[in-house]
């Protein structure tokens, strides 16, 4: 007979796996709703040059970098001793990254007021309190998560027809063998909150956005969803994520705020944090 935790977790997945079939089936099949989304949205183009964009990627990327390179010389010999120091080790890196990343987000704003250019930020057009925010960012989620898991299913049998490796996801492993409560409420505050808010300025408020005002729509969020999807470095991952960069894209493009992708982003990375403790505590 299933645990108390079995029947949660699988009372929570059907319920999230049910409300996205019908969010998706209303999508599907009232043609007003399905064309109010796929036609064009609230967001205008970006006011970047391409040497602004250019600069962009280098201040974030920089940033990112400059931060790893702090915690290797200040931080990482002090974690040596410590029980799970890989853990911790893998995690301090990961986490310097997402905030001289963030800090390079920072260092890009200044630079747009230097020169006197709007930053590429959502235009006012959708100003709903922040659980009008959050319920979109639920219902984005929701929505994209059924054809998500039919994705990883579909993609992954291919691979093994094609007999293709695929390698674990490096989030798999870390959860996996960890046992400190301090390190596990860290990689789940990372998970869901720092790092949803610095892909989100990258890839759908940076990269999306300036694509948008140079190539067709269509092709603009699939560029910036395939960047999305291989920056994570995994190919077992790599067309699901693709497929969730699209849905966010899609999300900002029709709200035209930014934080309505974020806790979608959030969300997803959520359920997969429980999709992973139930195979690590063979749920």
């Amino acid at each position: 007979m299933p645990s108390s935790k079995e029947m949660l977790f699988y009372v929570w997945e059907g319920a999230v796996l049910l409300g996205g079939l019908v969010l998706l089936g209303r999508l599907v099949f009232n043609a007003g709703l399905r064309r109010r989304w796929l036609t064009g949205g609230a967001l205008p183009p970006s006011p970047l040059s391409i040497a602004d964009f250019l600069m962009f990627l280098w201040m974030i990327v920089t940033g990112g970098y400059i931060a790893q390179m702090i915690v290797r010389l200040l931080i990482v010999p002090h974690l040596k001793g410590l029980a799970e120091a890989d853990t911790w080790e893998t995690l301090a890196f990961g986490t310097s990254f997402h905030f001289g990343s963030l800090f390079g987000c920072l260092c890009f704003q200044i630079y747009l007021q230097k020169k006197m250019l709007p930053p590429p930020a959502p235009v006012e057009v959708w100003r709903p309190s922040f659980g009008g925010r959050a319920l979109a960012g639920a219902v984005t989620f929701a929505t994209v998560w059924p054809l998500l898991l039919a994705a990883d299913f579909l993609w992954l049998r291919l691979m093994d027809l094609l007999g293709v490796p695929v390698a674990e996801q490096d989030m798999v492993a870390l959860f996996a063998r960890t046992q400190s409560p301090w390190l596990l409420g860290i990689l789940v505050v990372m998970a869901v909150g720092v790092a949803p808010i610095n892909e989100e300025l990258i890839f759908r408020a940076g990269l999306y956005r300036f694509a948008r005002g140079r190539l067709p729509r269509t092709a603009a969020i699939v560029l910036s969803a395939i960047a999305f999807g291989a920056v994570h470095a995994n190919l077992a991952s790599f067309l699901p994520l693709t497929l969730l960069g699209c849905a966010l894209a899609l999300a900002y493009e029709k709200t035209g705020r930014i934080e309505v992708s974020m806790i979608a982003h959030g969300l997803f990375n959520l359920n997969m944090i429980l999709f992973i403790f139930a195979r690590v505590t063979n749920l």
